[in-house]
Formats: structure tokens, C-alpha cells, sequence
């Protein structure tokens, strides 16, 4: 049924987009105050002394239109004893709750907020905290101490799928020069990468920034071994916004949560990976801030923990107030004059009867019609002709053989490892 579906959306409509160029820079917010402001989380919980928390803030205005607030608007705590808002990020102080208050653009809303063992004696996981800083910072990578052999006589396992080994390689190896216990800035793995001693990949690690005070507390708890039956893994990632349409020079900043297999829930922002993958629609930074640039549609791919997800960016080619009737043959075409609606694109009109059966011959099988077949379709009277082409071509024996060389192509089916046809 599929095939045939997607036949019919090509072939019957088969649309020439028209492409209306792109909107002007946006300069800021749309004018007037936004009709609401929409935070994320709309909640915020806090377990143990390093969690943290970033706040994505967004007005949204009655004709449905977003702006990102979130790197201009105000956040207070009610009550600076339990919890700080510095940039956007909640971080805790001491057990209780409170409620965060945020304004932008002359619009209020309130958060709520609890902090829970704010001053536990929780050591940093090697596995959970230090090996995301390690991948983030490209240590890990192929092009580094990641590689076949590692680098500098220091290996470790590819974006840190073995903590076991790699605890190994930086506590006990080459007699455990890596790490002083007594003195964790002295340690080569902090002093290298934050350029405090000479070191061929630049700097890595800030000094006295997040990361560099992450891995240097791990090390004055001791620097505990990562544990396989006790460290939860990630099983799924969250990213907010999923999906927004910018216009150019538009900005918006990611959230991304990580989901644990023992049911917690982590922002893990600033150790995930952010790649756009296409530059030229729109960028993004490290820190997962995304710069949309010219007209089209692409994606951003956020990585952390082996898991990954996508966040969607979609900038129009126009605006279309009123867009016009477009018939709907099945399930495809809805889906299809959605997404044009999305990008402000119009299909053109309906193709005639020749170019429909030059259009289906070549994409259903590869070849054109016979001028006998051409002549017959045009002579044919009746107005389900379309419907039946479709139908009497997905018969033919060359579907078969044109699709499933296409979809070998795809597969990268290597025929010498194959039997006879």
C-alpha cells in the first residue's frame, strides 16, 4: 500500500516548489509585548550539591510567533538562601523551595522550585560526570587521545564507552604520574588541558571553570573507580525546544535533559555535543546556542552518554497569509502540504497528462513510455486514468528490478558477496 501511496503524492501532484526568497534579518522580538512566556521546566527540582538547572525562556505573541528570552530575560530567587539564578541557571544552596520570578519584555511568570540534599557528601562519578567532560572536551575523540593508539602514550576509549579502562589509564598507568591525590592541581590531567603545563591539543579545560572544578573535585574525593552494577546509564535524551521557526539572524538556546535508568532526571547542557547539520541554514555553538541563518529547514544533533536526539530549525521561505487549496490524495500529501505550508512554499499547478507519464515511468521504473503508451494514456477519456497508470506500472516486473538496484545503491549491497539474481 505504501509504495502505491507515495507513487500517487509524486505523481498526481508532483510539485515545482516556488521558492519566494528569504524574509529580512530580524533585528529583535516582534513588536509589542508577547502574550505569555513560556519556561522550560515549567518546574524545577534539584537533587544534590552540583546539580544545576538552565532555564529556556521564550514569548510567544498571539499570532503564534517566539522569541528567545532566554539569554536577556531577569530570573530571580525568592529566596537566595536556597537556591542562586546566575545567567539562566539555577543552581542550589540548601534543602527547601522557593520560586523563581521571570520577566521579559514586560512580562512576568513564576517557576517553582525545590532543592533537595543541597549538602550531601555525594563524591563526583567518574562515569556519569567526568567522562562527559572528557568527551566534551574532544580528549576523548578520534583525532586525540581517542585514537587507535592514543596520543602522547595516553589512550583512551573512543567518546568514553569504557570508563573501566580509561579510570585505569588516567589513575594507574605510566605509574600514576597523571594524578596527585594530595595536591589535584598538580594532577597532568587538569594542568594539560587548561594550559597551566605545555600541551599539544590547546586548551581544553578552562582554568577554574566548570570543568576544570569538576574533575579536580572528583580528584581531591579521591578519585573513585567508576562501578558498572551501580552507575546509572542514559536512556534517553530530551531537547528543548524541539523545534522552532526562526527567522534570519534569529537565535535560540537548547536545553538538554538526560533521562537515567534509575529514573533521575539531569540537565546536561553543558557537557552535551551540538553539531547543525547543515551550516548554512543554521550554526550552533558548544553550548548548544543556535544562530539560524538563510532559508530552509535542518537540524541540530545533540549527543551525550551514547544517546542522541535532534532539535528542528526551520526558517520560511516566506510568509504566506492565505495558502491556497491544495487537493489531498492520501496520508503523504497531507503530510507534504503541511510541511510547505511550514516552509512558505506553494506547489504549481497540476501537471498535464504527458508530463504526469513521463514523471511516473521514470520514477517508478526507470525508463519512459512507449509512444503507443503515451498516445493511449492521452486518448483515454476517463477521469481515474491517472489512478489506473499508477496501478498497471507498479505491476511491471521493472518496479521490482528499479527499486531494489535503487535500494542496493542505499544499502551499499556489495554484489560479489551476493548469489545469482
Amino acid at each position: 500500500m505504501l509504495p502505491r501511496l507515495f507513487f500517487a503524492a509524486c505523481a498526481l501532484a508532483f510539485p515545482v516548489l516556488d521558492i519566494r526568497g528569504a524574509e529580512p534579518s530580524a533585528p529583535g522580538p516582534p513588536p509589542g509585548a508577547p502574550k505569555e512566556l513560556v519556561v522550560y521546566p515549567k518546574q524545577v527540582k534539584l537533587v544534590g550539591p552540583r546539580d544545576e538547572q538552565r532555564l529556556i525562556i521564550l514569548g510567544v505573541w498571539a499570532d503564534g510567533r517566539k522569541w528567545d528570552f532566554t539569554h536577556s530575560a531577569t530570573v530571580a530567587s525568592a529566596n537566595a538562601k536556597v537556591t542562586t539564578a546566575e545567567k539562566g541557571i539555577i543552581r542550589p544552596v540548601a534543602d527547601g523551595s522557593t520560586t523563581l520570578t521571570v520577566e521579559a519584555n514586560g512580562v512576568k511568570t513564576s517557576v517553582p522550585v525545590v532543592v533537595e540534599k543541597a549538602t550531601a557528601d555525594m563524591p563526583v562519578s567518574f562515569a556519569t560526570e567526568v567522562e562527559p567532560i572528557l568527551t566534551k572536551a574532544g580528549c576523548n575523540g578520534g583525532g586525540c587521545h581517542g585514537s587507535q593508539h592514543g596520543r602522547g602514550g595516553f589512550k583512551l576509549s573512543l567518546f568514553g564507552f569504557d570508563p573501566a579502562s580509561d579510570y585505569l589509564q588516567i589513575v594507574q598507568s605510566n605509574e600514576g604520574r597523571r594524578v596527585v591525590l594530595s595536591n589535584a592541581e598538580q594532577s597532568i590531567l587538569l594542568a594539560k588541558p587548561a594550559l597551566v603545563m605545555e600541551h599539544g591539543g590547546g586548551e581544553r579545560l578552562p582554568h577554574n571553570g566548570r570543568d576544570y572544578n569538576r574533575i579536580r573535585q572528583w580528584l581531591e574525593d579521591g578519585a573513585p573507580a567508576p562501578n558498572a552494577k551501580s552507575d546509572p546509564e542514559v536512556t534517553g535524551l530530551e531537547v528543548f525546544p524541539k523545534h522552532r521557526i526562526m527567522t534570519p539572524g534569529e537565535r535560540q538556546q537548547l536545553a538538554v535533559t538526560a533521562v537515567w535508568s534509575d529514573g533521575r532526571r539531569e540537565d546536561v547542557t553543558s557537557t552535551a555535543q551540538f553539531d547543525a547539520l547543515n551550516d548554512s541554514v543554521a550554526a550552533v555553538t558548544p553550548a548548544g546556542l543556535v544562530t539560524a541563518k538563510e532559508a530552509g529547514e535542518t537540524h541540530v544533533m545533540i549527543r551525550f552518554g551514547g544517546a542522541a536526539e535532534v532539535a528542528q530549525v526551520t526558517l520560511p521561505f516566506a510568509r504566506i497569509e492565505k495558502f491556497p487549496a491544495v487537493p489531498a490524495n492520501n496520508f503523504i500529501d497531507e503530510k507534504l502540504v503541511a510541511k510547505w505550508k511550514e516552509l512558505g512554499l506553494t506547489p504549481s499547478p497540476l501537471c498535464s497528462d504527458d508530463e504526469f507519464l513521463r514523471r511516473l515511468y521514470l520514477d517508478a521504473i526507470g525508463t519512459l513510455p512507449t509512444p503507443e503508451e503515451v498516445r493511449k494514456f492521452l486518448d483515454d477519456p476517463d477521469p481515474k486514468k491517472r489512478e489506473k497508470a499508477i496501478e498497471k506500472v507498479l505491476e511491471r516486473p521493472e518496479f521490482i528490478d528499479w527499486w531494489a538496484l535503487k535500494w542496493g545503491d542505499l544499502l551499499r549491497i556489495n554484489r560479489t558477496a551476493l548469489q545469482e539474481k
